[in-house]
């Protein structure tokens, strides 16, 4: 430890360009002195040396302070778990768990591994930094939680499955960091050449293609497609942007294409449904799907869930709008 801290010391000075000044003044103070036949001034190098280990050593101790300090921080927001270590619980820092260990998760935990949840309440876990999804999902006994989710509400005993590299998170990582593919957007950043993306509804993105009136009948005819399988669609396009501002208009936008979306009904909107329904409510549904063989593909969706919940429907109920039922 003592040798470590000299080492530090030795270093700090050998960074410390006052001394490299100041060596170099001596020199040539010193050379002076023998062109002249004198001896080397003693008492300034004395002099000098002392205030050089006083200074050096002020920063030393400023240096290793601010490292200590860090360092306790790092430490304090290091991903700690509760464990069961023989028959005791106990909190540890999450980098000791391994598969098998049974972990204990609760409001504002923040998931230490892939786990697998055992008996108990259901918790609402927020996944949005894995995911995507904007609210947090409902996980029950024999379900599995990601590492780095959080917990939003409830309390329960999970078994660990995987850590490390071997997470959801951390597979993910994993083989973005291990690809050698380049892209497309990769190449042209490495040649200095800026480019826009746009990604959206489509109405609104094709408004931006160049060529729109060429392309908007093939597009609808897509979109109308991927509706009648119940699924949305996604614009992309992109434009050059020779400038190179932020701010320039850029050159003609390139429609690239359609994604098709998956987007079912929550798995809570059957339940929501019945409790409204026994209350007496007359459903309607307020929705962005603008088609209407996507619109009745989620109706039928849901009505299945409840369906298969047993959810007592009402002979002619319909999720659908009056507008939206003239619109088919």
């Amino acid at each position: 430890m003592k040798i470590d801290v000299v080492l530090r010391w030795l270093q700090v000075i050998s960074k410390d360009e006052s001394v490299k000044t100041s060596k170099t003044a001596l020199d040539m103070q010193n050379c002076a002195h023998l062109q002249k036949g004198k001896s080397p001034d003693w008492q300034d190098f004395v002099g000098i040396i002392t205030l050089l280990i006083i200074n050096s050593t002020i920063s030393f101790i400023k240096e290793n302070n601010a490292g200590n300090a860090a360092a306790a921080l790092m430490a304090s927001l290091a991903p700690k778990a509760k464990i069961l270590i023989d028959g005791r619980w106990s909190e540890e820092g999450a980098s000791i768990l391994v598969p098998g260990d049974i972990i204990s998760i609760k409001l504002g935990d923040i998931i230490p591994a892939d786990s697998r949840l055992l008996g108990g309440d259901p918790l609402k876990i927020d996944q949005s930094a894995l995911t995507g999804e904007s609210l947090p999902v409902t996980k029950g006994p024999g379900d599995g939680v990601y590492s780095g989710s959080t917990c939003k509400q409830g309390e329960i005993e999970a078994i660990v499955i995987a850590t490390g590299v071997h997470t959801f998170f951390g597979k993910a990582a994993h083989l973005v960091d291990t690809t050698n593919q380049v892209g497309h957007f990769q190449k042209a950043n490495s040649e200095g050449k800026w480019h826009r993306v746009s990604k959206g509804a489509p109405e609104q993105t094709l408004h931006l293609a160049h060529n729109k009136a060429d392309i908007e009948r093939r597009v609808h005819a897509v979109i109308d497609k991927f509706a009648e399988r119940g699924l949305r669609s996604i614009a992309v396009a992109y434009q050059e942007v020779p400038e190179g501002i932020k701010e320039s208009p850029g050159g003609p936008c390139q429609f690239i294409g359609l994604m098709p979306l998956f987007d079912p009904p929550r798995h809570d909107s059957a339940e929501t449904i019945r409790r409204a329904l026994n209350l007496g409510v007359n459903i309607k549904m307020i929705t962005g799907k603008l088609h209407i063989a996507e619109l009745k593909k989620w109706q039928y969706s849901i009505l299945e869930i409840m369906n298969a919940k047993s959810v007592c429907i009402p002979q002619g109920t319909s999720l659908l709008s009056k507008r939206k039922q003239d619109e088919g």
